[in-house]
């Protein structure tokens, strides 16, 4: 159901807001990530990645722009996590997120290879 627990468990009632989106936090060492951002993840075919930088349309566009939604509605950041076939996945989040330093920086928004993400020890933020 990916991230179909939130809207169900939203229904009944129940603050959910570790679950939203396609990530979430199944242990304490990953809540400090699910906490902050909304996390949706998408693999297809063509993301129309060119559209999205030349002109704000096209299939990855839509996708941030619900990633955007929903992540106001959770009160987190946006982050998602893309595929399209025959290229490496990439992150694309705001750009004054301080936690991901992005590869290419564009607009409001900042996009980082997966891999490059994922290689990087991630630092949780500290509570005041």
């Amino acid at each position: 159901m990916s991230g179909g627990r939130s809207t169900r468990g939203a229904k009944a009632g129940k603050d959910l807001r570790r679950q939203a989106g396609d990530i979430s936090a199944v242990s304490a060492e990953g809540c400090s990530l699910t906490d902050r951002f909304y996390i949706e993840c998408k693999h297809v075919k063509d993301l129309g990645i060119a559209s999205f930088f030349l002109k704000r349309t096209g299939p990855l566009a839509k996708f941030w722009h619900v990633a955007m939604t929903e992540a106001i509605l959770h009160r987190k950041q946006p982050m998602l996590i893309a595929r399209q076939n025959l290229m490496p996945a990439f992150v694309l989040t705001y750009i004054d997120d301080p936690l991901i330093q992005g590869e290419v920086q564009f607009m409001d928004c900042q996009l980082i290879l997966l891999s490059t993400m994922l290689a990087r020890k991630y630092a949780a933020p500290i509570q005041q």
